[in-house]
């Protein structure tokens, strides 16, 4: 690479050329550190995602990665730091996207908005959902679950802002927690029925989810009008 420098020489100008030279090594490297470290994510949430977080050890992760145990301690430091990884990384931005919407106190067309959200993100990523809702009903002393709580956790927080903002504006007379809780379990539902290959997950799909929830079971299913 070439640099140049000016300063004044008299009353004129001058200017000097001279070669930079760029360790390239070191980018390289830390190049296929951020590689390395995306394989191991990706090899560690197929294997978790078809075999349980339980029945996969360490020493297959790195087998399907071609990396050393060290390597991946270096990264995450044990497995379960490379679950949480996993979960911060792949599954919190679409629990950013929920946090971020703003109810608007009709009910239907917010659950809709909710619904769509995450029947979205779990089409685009089955093995990722597959393994968080295994995750979920782990033993709750494991740690795996504890690590997936979090998650859940915010995922409920997020739905129950709905309810509540629903009764604030008096469209629904409920306990806005018990309303969230049921209402994330249908969604859980609909999903695990979708990996089974049961059902597809596209916008219609939100919107009867959402209508059914609201109406119940005997009206018309807007979803499909």
């Amino acid at each position: 690479m070439t640099a140049c420098r000016w300063w004044k020489n008299g009353g004129a100008r001058s200017c000097c050329f001279w070669m930079l030279t760029i360790p390239t090594g070191r980018y390289k490297t830390r190049s296929m550190n951020i590689d390395t470290r995306k394989t191991m994510l990706d090899q560690a949430l197929l294997l978790f995602a078809k075999r349980g977080y339980e029945g996969v050890g360490v020493q297959e992760i790195v087998a399907a990665t071609g990396v050393t145990k060290p390597t991946l301690y270096y990264h995450f430091k044990s497995k379960q730091g490379l679950l949480s990884t996993l979960l911060d990384e792949r599954l919190s931005p679409v629990l950013v996207h929920l946090e971020e919407q703003e109810p608007s106190g009709d009910i239907e067309p917010d659950l809709t908005r909710c619904a769509a959200t995450l029947f979205a993100y779990a089409a685009s990523n089955p093995e990722m959902y597959r393994l968080f809702l295994a995750l979920m009903f782990a033993s709750p002393e494991s740690p795996q679950h504890e690590i997936a709580a979090v998650h859940a956790e915010r995922q409920f927080r997020a739905i129950e802002r709905i309810f509540v903002r629903a009764v604030e504006a008096g469209t629904v007379e409920d306990d806005a927690a018990l309303l969230a809780a049921t209402f994330q379990g249908a969604l859980h539902n609909y999903i695990t029925l979708f990996l089974l290959g049961h059902v597809g997950l596209d916008e219609g799909a939100a919107r009867g989810a959402a209508h059914r929830f609201v109406h119940g079971i005997g009206s018309p299913d807007s979803g499909n009008e």
